[in-house]
């Protein structure tokens, strides 16, 4: 299964976050230990779960918003290479 790079670690984040709430939450009312790992994994794959679908989310947000953003600020080709050769120009007279 391919996915895009923000969504793993964002999963992996809240799945993390989620199993720790649940073994500390586990440990300060002095449930078993097997039952403390049993709902950490748990509450572990949910949230990984949860995380996947706010990882594409946000990976849909941001393409989108990087769409708008190109199409609202085109680079014209013409300034683009004009600046460039300025460039160029202005290095290599520094340079000399």
């Amino acid at each position: 299964m391919h996915s895009e790079p923000i969504v793993q670690p964002i999963a992996a984040m809240i799945a993390l976050a989620g199993f720790v709430v649940a073994i500390l939450g586990g440990l300060a009312v002095d449930n078993s230990g097997i039952i403390v790992l049993q709902r950490g994994l748990l509450a572990m794959a949910f949230c990984y779960a949860v995380g996947m679908a706010i990882g594409w989310s946000a990976n849909i947000a941001i393409i989108e918003f990087l769409e708008d953003y190109r199409d609202q600020r085109p680079v014209r080709q013409q300034e683009a290479l004009d600046l460039h050769r300025e460039l160029d120009r202005v290095f290599a007279d520094s340079a000399s």
